[in-house]
């Protein structure tokens, strides 16, 4: 009996040190949880969004971001508990719930991922409140998360299609998808847009049109149907998703660009295109710099200045951003101003030149597009930083 008793207090002593081991694993992704709803709660909404992981801002605009919390009562945080946590290579999962300062309780689930060395938000889920069907079948899920499931889906893909590798499109798919079909087969499939060196990335920061209503159809999967207005081509999309394991995954995806007609030279495109153009050149370019490569970037630029350089002399010609990381994203959620008309000049290049009032410096550019194959691709940039 003796030994017994001495055999259960061991086993305590073991689990007690196995659940302080889990404790302190997690307590970086805990800790980062608890900050990122505190500066939410210190009214500090806007610096939440920036300190949250790449994927999470290209998959929602900041605008969108903001709607999401003044349609819940997250913003009154007071305290968090959390009842479940875990960490898997340089992914961690919370799950719990917020308690507000009216008394409220909000269950809550965090996906954080580990990026430059700090857990960061990745997505965040918040249980439905009012009345829930129990039916059984799963609800169309609100405006706000279908344009974050279509931006994630089609900037997945967009990044698949350029760096010519669908495997992370793959794993990110559905699980009756992947049984269905290879990373080879995907992109087999995109290979024409390979080909044209097609950049869908540029929907980023942009959110939809939904040209059809979306809808649930009688197999239980969610259809969203609609285009993204960018320039120089319309992108149409038909994306579908099944509910696995409480989430809705894509099951299936058809993607087009509807071309524009061409620019003839001295025809002024439209300022939401010139501010799209602008956005996208640059955006480019600060990931670029944050990754220290320049192989997208160098993709998306004129045949005929790729023609002229490489990714690594793009590189060395930014170095001085990349060694003291200059964090050019912060014109994520920003509008460019024109600090001049845009204009082009005798060959036809489209000139632009303009800033954007950006803290803690403003970002000030020029920009050079020339019109190839129906399309405005970037001829030249010169991007420099200025202390406010």
């Amino acid at each position: 009996m003796k030994k017994l008793v001495i055999g259960v207090v061991i086993a305590i002593g073991v689990v007690a040190l196995i659940v302080a081991a889990v404790f302190y694993m997690t307590s970086g992704v805990t800790q980062a949880g608890d900050r990122f709803f505190a500066m939410i709660r210190d009214g500090k909404a806007r610096e939440a969004y920036q300190t949250a992981a790449r994927e999470f801002r290209t998959a929602t605009s900041e605008d969108q971001f903001l709607a999401f919390l003044k349609s819940s009562t997250i913003a009154q945080f007071e305290s968090a508990s959390w009842s479940s946590r875990s960490i898997s290579l340089n992914v961690g999962e919370l799950e719990g719930s917020l308690k507000t300062s009216g008394g409220g309780v909000i269950p809550i689930k965090l996906k954080l991922v580990k990026e430059d060395g700090v857990w960061k938000v990745l997505a965040l889920e918040k249980s439905v409140a009012g009345l829930v069907s129990d039916s059984g079948s799963a609800a169309i899920p609100g405006e706000t998360e279908l344009i974050t499931l279509a931006n994630s889906s089609v900037m997945q893909l967009g990044r698949a299609i350029n760096a010519r590798d669908f495997s992370g499109f793959y794993h990110s798919s559905s699980k009756i998808w992947q049984s269905q079909t290879t990373p080879e087969a995907l992109q087999s499939a995109f290979q024409s847009f390979i080909d044209q060196t097609l950049d869908l990335t540029m929907v980023e920061g942009k959110s939809p049109n939904f040209s059809e209503k979306p809808s649930i159809d009688g197999s239980g999967r969610l259809i969203l149907q609609g285009f993204y207005p960018v320039q120089p081509s319309k992108i149409n999309f038909t994306l579908k998703y099944i509910m696995e394991e409480k989430q809705w995954k894509l099951v299936g995806v058809n993607v087009s660009l509807e071309e524009a007609p061409p620019a003839a030279r001295g025809v002024m495109p439209p300022e939401t295109d010139l501010v799209a153009m602008t956005h996208g050149a640059v955006s480019l370019l600060a990931r670029a710099v944050a990754n220290n490569d320049f192989t997208e970037f160098h993709r998306s630029i004129s045949k005929r200045w790729q023609a002229q350089t490489t990714p690594d002399e793009l590189r060395q010609a930014f170095q001085v951003f990349v060694e003291r990381k200059i964090p050019l994203n912060v014109i994520d959620g920003k509008k460019p101003e024109f600090t001049q008309s845009p204009s082009f000049d005798k060959d036809g290049v489209l000139i632009m030149e303009g800033q954007y009032l950006t803290e803690p410096f403003r970002v000030l550019f020029r920009l050079e597009f020339r019109n190839e194959d129906a399309r405005w691709k970037l001829q030249g940039i010169n991007v420099r930083t200025k202390e406010i």
